[in-house]
């Protein structure tokens, strides 16, 4: 499927991220679903929390 090679976008909503193949307005939203992480068109985007790891 082509639209496996759409770019990602992280977009900063304050106290989580949402995760979008392409962009907003023509993409389609990150979300869980029975478990598993899909990009599907027209759902309600998922909210995810993003953290930084550091190896000692």
């Amino acid at each position: 499927m082509s639209a496996k090679g759409d770019p990602v976008t992280f977009y900063d909503m304050g106290p989580y991220y949402e995760i979008w193949q392409k962009d907003r307005n023509t993409g389609r939203p990150l979300i869980i679903q029975d478990g598993n992480l899909r990009l599907v068109q027209g759902a309600t985007p998922g909210k995810f929390n993003l953290q930084d790891s550091t190896w000692d």
